[in-house]
């Protein structure tokens, strides 16, 4: 049972999971600050008759867009195999196919699986939040399945923008309200850019086995220089995004709070350093594909997507508290 587990990255699920939770708490916030949706929990029935979101369909799409990663990820792991992308040697995936624990038809089958069941998620989701979900879903199927095409040919950074930065929470909000929101963009939008980041990461580090795949990633493309270069460009338009959050009324101002999760610098010989090591020496130190990702990892990038993103749906939650107690403090002078 444990390999099953391992087999779905458990350590990569705050990619998806935190864009959600914000695109949740988000909902919660914009309904609590007096911003009406002029639908319904139903698409064929008023929204106005309701005061708040559904949060049991955001519990459902948040559910759902966690389990479309697992979906994800899973066939990954079966194409890299099959491409050689993954194999002996190399580093990233599960390592479930290259260790010989599952074959190939197994992984593709649960990972088929996974997206059968992420779709029955939507479709319920569908029936009850709105027709938008159709084209929300197929968009999230389509890149879902073909993502590892579209990272052979250099666009996997831009597929897990869209996804991650704007499907996930856009679809939550509609779930709950059944309202496109596009405002919620902006707010997940920065962590979309980090979760970029651990993608272009991990792409840096594999730019010469990768290159003996004869596939073609953008961390290749750019080369190693101007990888870090792009890497700490998106880490300041990251955060840069969340101070301009606070120029529109419809955003929750969070401000410096996230910068609570930055980490230091990364070491420019960090990865040169680590493409020099021999393989056996780097497989030998640390045999779990999990502690060998945060010991090796050319950015320290593990607890920063979570870290803000949690730091952003506490800031929510803080902001839509305060703002009722000032009204309740205002309202109560103004009375004689």
């Amino acid at each position: 049972m444990n390999n099953w587990i391992l087999a779905t990255r458990p350590w990569s699920l705050p990619a998806s999971f935190v864009p959600a939770l914000i695109a949740f708490a988000y909902a919660f916030w914009s309904v609590k600050s007096g911003i009406t949706y002029p639908g319904g929990m139903g698409w064929h029935e008023p929204l106005s008759s309701w005061s708040v979101p559904s949060w049991l369909l955001g519990i459902f799409a948040v559910c759902g867009a966690v389990i479309f990663q697992i979906a994800g990820n899973l066939i990954s792991d079966y194409y890299d195999f099959n491409h050689g992308v993954d194999r002996a040697g190399t580093f990233g995936s599960s390592r479930m196919l290259v260790n010989g624990v599952f074959t190939p038809r197994q992984i593709l089958n649960f990972g088929l699986t996974a997206l059968a069941i992420g779709i029955f998620i939507g479709m319920l989701t569908f029936l009850f939040a709105g027709p938008h979900i159709l084209w929300i879903g197929s968009l999230g199927v389509t890149g879902t399945y073909f993502y590892y095409i579209l990272k052979y040919h250099a666009l996997g950074d831009l597929c897990i923008f869209i996804i991650f930065g704007i499907l996930v929470p856009l679809g939550v909000t509609y779930s709950m309200t059944s309202t496109l929101d596009w405002h919620i963009v902006a707010v997940t939008a920065p962590i979309g850019l980090l979760i970029v980041n651990i993608l272009h990461a991990n792409n840096t580090r594999d730019i010469r086995d990768d290159g003996k795949a004869s596939i073609t990633t953008q961390a290749m493309l750019l080369g190693l220089k101007c990888s870090k270069y792009k890497y700490v460009v998106y880490t300041i338009l990251a955060y840069a995004g969340i101070l301009a959050c606070h120029r529109s009324d419809r955003r929750p101002e969070h401000k410096v709070h996230v910068f609570g999760s930055l980490d230091r610098p990364p070491r420019s010989h960090q990865i040169p350093r680590f493409n020099d090591c021999p393989v056996s020496h780097r497989i030998r130190t640390h045999p779990n594909p999990r502690h060998r990702c945060q010991h090796h990892h050319p950015h320290p990038l593990k607890h920063r997507p979570l870290t803000f993103g949690l730091l952003i749906v506490q800031l929510i939650r803080y902001l839509t508290v305060l703002r009722k107690r000032l009204r309740a403090l205002i309202f109560k002078k103004r009375q004689p």
